[in-house]
């Protein structure tokens, strides 16, 4: 008898410890973190700013979408229905079949999780034969109608793509690393086209393409001319820029004489230079941009500011412009940014004050602004 009792005891002790412990771990639930009692809507936007900053994301376990959706169910759920995740993709077409096909059959379930969102596309192919296109042509063949952003890092994958090129009626942006396909790609180009990014290009090689309609629809072009007169060709061929970056190699002083070039909707302008400052100031003895609100200096060392010549096409722009940047290698004394703070009070002028190394680079900004404007206008170039 004493025995039972004695183990009934030890029983009903087991039990107490027991539902102290459940009753903790239901606690822990409820209190522990907000984050499981965050609506939907807000973990959606969380889940967003958990992806890499990068263009196009990888389809590995390492880094977010994939990774989100080893949490919890409930994560998973809300991972895989949030399209937002899912629009943007670097795609490899691997040679080795066994290989592409498991890559595929990820990719598509990735593409499907976009849910008719727009998508943005990065592909890369180390080997472009004939069945890579093919291969390549399957697995988008559903989602042509949603690219609207298409990076081609390498010859290998432009030639991959060429199919691809031939239907996407919604493309809006390319970025193009490679030379020798570009004869090949343009004419394929739709004109919904806005945004050109040509890496590793120099205009002249467009000479026998400029009569393509893609140029006259073009918002944004990054591109690297040879001399002036490529410049003002390529402001003639693209009336409705209102943002460039270009890179000038002007390697020889410019001898036939520059015809005077206005355009009337560039906002934003990024001039590398690498080549002779009297030709940068022959190029702007030429221009006129009355929309013009940031304009951009970098490059190589320019010891001579090519201030009347500037004054003068600020006169002509109707002291439009909002931020001048100049980048190391570029030098204006003070009196001259006194100067143009005279002609534009509400300008914003940024130089480099001395050479400190800074992430990488070579430059330190000095700031003036009128205390009477309004604003900040830099944020436009970053």
């Amino acid at each position: 008898m004493r025995t039972k009792v004695t183990r009934s005891k030890v029983m009903r002790k087991v039990m107490d410890t027991i539902k102290i412990r459940f009753q903790r771990l239901v606690k822990q639930k409820h209190d522990g973190s907000a984050l499981w009692r965050l609506p939907v809507e807000i973990l959606c936007q969380i889940f967003v700013h958990c992806l890499p900053e990068t263009d196009h994301l990888r389809d590995s376990p390492k880094f977010a979408p994939i990774l989100l959706t080893g949490i919890c169910r409930r994560w998973r759920e809300i991972v895989v229905n949030t399209p937002g995740l899912w629009c943007r993709l670097y795609v490899i077409v691997y040679s080795d079949s066994n290989t592409w096909r498991k890559a595929a059959f990820f990719y598509g379930l990735w593409l499907k999780r976009s849910q008719g969102r727009p998508l943005s596309l990065a592909i890369e192919c180390p080997n472009p034969s004939s069945t890579a296109k093919l291969e390549l042509e399957s697995l988008l063949q559903l989602y042509k109608s949603r690219i609207t952003s298409l990076q081609l890092p390498s010859i290998n994958a432009a030639t991959a793509a060429e199919l691809l090129l031939q239907n996407l009626p919604a493309l809006q942006d390319l970025t193009l690393h490679c030379i020798y396909c570009i004869a090949r790609l343009i004419p394929r180009l739709p004109c919904t086209v806005r945004n050109l990014k040509l890496q590793q290009f120099t205009f002249d090689t467009f000479n026998s393409l400029s009569t393509y309609k893609l140029w006259a629809h073009l918002t944004n072009v990054e591109i690297t001319v040879d001399g002036p007169h490529q410049f003002l060709h390529l402001f003639n061929l693209c009336p409705n820029l209102s943002s460039s970056d270009i890179s000038l190699n002007f390697s020889k002083a410019v001898v036939k004489p520059l015809q005077p070039c206005m355009h009337a909707n560039l906002q934003f302008l990024s001039i590398k230079c690498y080549g002779s400052s009297c030709s940068l100031r022959t190029l702007f003895r030429a221009l006129t941009l009355p929309s013009l609100h940031v304009l951009r200096f970098s490059g190589a060392s320019h010891p001579r500011w090519f201030h009347e010549v500037f004054k003068a096409f600020l006169a002509r722009s109707d002291y439009s412009l909002k931020c001048l940047i100049l980048g190391a290698g570029f030098t204006m004394t003070d009196a001259q940014q006194a100067e143009y703070l005279t002609l534009i009070p509400s300008v914003e002028v940024q130089r480099p004050k001395k050479r400190g190394l800074f992430h990488g680079r070579y430059i330190l900004w000095t700031r003036v602004r009128h205390s009477g404007a309004e604003g900040n206008p830099a944020d436009l170039a970053r």
